[in-house]
């Protein structure tokens, strides 16, 4: 079994700053601890913030978790 608690209590931060007609979205999380789970973790949030949150403002509709790509292989 994977240790997934690496990612608790660490700061997870958006920032949002206005471009020309848009927003930009950034996002950081510090603190993550060494873990097996972590490319998985991050493959995660390549995927939440990047496509279903990209989706969800533009659309009305993300993506659920059950869908989510693998997006080690984009």
């Amino acid at each position: 079994m994977q240790n997934t608690n690496a990612w608790e209590g660490t700061p997870i931060t958006f920032t949002l700053t206005s471009q020309g007609t848009g927003t930009r979205v950034d996002f950081s999380q510090t603190g993550y601890r060494e873990s097996p789970c972590y490319e998985v973790c991050n493959q995660g949030w390549v995927f939440f913030v990047g496509t279903s949150l990209k989706q969800y403002i533009e659309t009305g509709k993300g993506t659920r978790y059950p869908e989510m790509l693998d997006t080690s292989k984009t």
